[in-house]
C-alpha cells in the first residue's frame, strides 16, 4: 500500500534536498576556485620561496594526476643521511628522505595543509603527518602561504635537532659482541 506524503513531510524533504544541493554546489565552487586561482597562487609562491632561499635541496611539486584530489608541495630532496654501514670493503649509505609541506585538496574541495616528516631508511622511522589546518581555497594569500612555510621549516629544524628514540644497534650488522661497547 502506497501512501502519499503530507504537506509537512513534503516540506521537510524539500528543505533537506535543498540543503544537500547547496552542499554539492559548494564543493564544485571550491574545486573551481582551486583550479582557477589557489593552486597556481600556492605553486608560484612556493617557487618564489625556493628561489629566495639558500636551501639547495628544496624542491616544489604539483601533484595533479588525480582530478579533484590534487596537491602542491615544497620539501627537501632525498640526501645521504651521513650514516654508513661498513661490511668489509663494502660501504652502504643510508638515505634520508626529506620532509615536505603539502597543500592538498580534499574530496570536498577544502584544502588541508600538513607536514610530512623526514625519515632515514632502516634507522629513523617517519613520524605521523602533522595536520596544520584546513582552509577554504579562497582563504589563501601570499602571507598565509609564507606563514605555513615558516611553520614547516621550524618543524624540520626541530626534527633535525630533537632527540627521539635511540637508533639502537643491530649486532649482526655492526659486529658488536655481547659485552662489547661502541
Amino acid at each position: 500500500m502506497i501512501t502519499e506524503l503530507n504537506k509537512a513531510d513534503n516540506e521537510i524533504i524539500t528543505t533537506l534536498s535543498s540543503k544537500y544541493d547547496k552542499a554539492l554546489s559548494k564543493i564544485n565552487e571550491r574545486r573551481t576556485f582551486w583550479k582557477s586561482t589557489t593552486r597556481e597562487l600556492i605553486y608560484t609562491t612556493l617557487n618564489n620561496i625556493k628561489a629566495a632561499s639558500s636551501l639547495k635541496e628544496l624542491y616544489t611539486q604539483q601533484v595533479i594526476d588525480c582530478e579533484n584530489l590534487e596537491a602542491v608541495n615544497i620539501g627537501f630532496n632525498q640526501t645521504s643521511s651521513g650514516i654508513a654501514l661498513k661490511e668489509g670493503s663494502n660501504i652502504s649509505v643510508a638515505t634520508k628522505y626529506g620532509g615536505y609541506l603539502c597543500f592538498a585538496q580534499s574530496y570536498n574541495g577544502n584544502i588541508y595543509v600538513f607536514v610530512m616528516y623526514p625519515y632515514v631508511e632502516e634507522y629513523v622511522g617517519q613520524l605521523e603527518n602533522k595536520l596544520l589546518a584546513t582552509h577554504e581555497p579562497s582563504d589563501f594569500n601570499i602571507e598565509l602561504i609564507i606563514g605555513y612555510f615558516e611553520k614547516f621549516i621550524n618543524e624540520m629544524v626541530d626534527w633535525e635537532i630533537e632527540d627521539r628514540n635511540p637508533i639502537g644497534y643491530k649486532t649482526s650488522k655492526i659486529g658488536l659482541q655481547t659485552g662489547d661497547t661502541a
